[in-house]
């Protein structure tokens, strides 16, 4: 792990990982389609959002839970790897971390299936009590540890959106783990 400065931006939330089929359309109805490309990496709304600030250069940590398994390793690997801090990132013995199926479309349309472990202990006790001075919050909640939709990062904003304008999006968006 490489040494990192005293974050500048702290993001709290979901982490997943995702599975992204890209095919052509969705059928009319049930039934067994090829997917024309299959990618693997790290997903979670709040994820994304660290990542995404890491890119720009900036200092983040990165504060969620994982389950003790495989997914998990995978997650905070691909988050290291980004240069996302994860200090603060609860591996929970005894859960399974977050895993979700998504498939998209041509025109960007998506259907996500995905699973979180109901046994994963909702509560924030273990987090640390930072004091912040001259944070800006922005987004709004979901889960306890809710999902971001705006971040201000310097003189910049940065929009986390749910919705995937084309196909390519889903890829763009996705960081890889080992």
């Amino acid at each position: 792990m490489r040494s990192r400065p005293p974050a500048k931006a702290i993001v709290v939330g979901h982490a997943a990982f995702d599975h992204v089929f890209r095919i052509a359309d969705f059928p009319e109805r049930p039934t067994k389609i090829r997917a024309l490309e299959h990618l693997e990496g790290g997903g979670g709304s709040a994820a994304n959002a660290a990542v995404t600030i890491a890119r720009l250069g900036g200092s983040v940590e990165f504060w969620s839970r994982v389950g003790a398994d495989s997914t998990g390793r995978r997650i905070l690997s691909g988050l290291d790897a980004e240069g996302v801090s994860t200090r603060y990132v609860l591996v929970h013995e005894g859960s399974r971390s977050s895993e979700s199926a998504v498939i998209v479309d041509k025109s960007g349309e998506r259907f996500i299936v995905s699973e979180r472990d109901h046994a994963m202990p909702a509560d924030t006790g273990w987090l640390p009590p930072y004091v912040c001075r001259n944070c800006r919050i922005g987004g709004y909640g979901g889960s306890p540890i809710g999902r971001t939709s705006l971040i201000r990062f310097g003189g910049a904003r940065i929009g986390i959106r749910a919705d995937i304008s084309r196909a390519s999006a889903a890829t763009d968006r996705q960081w890889r783990g080992p």
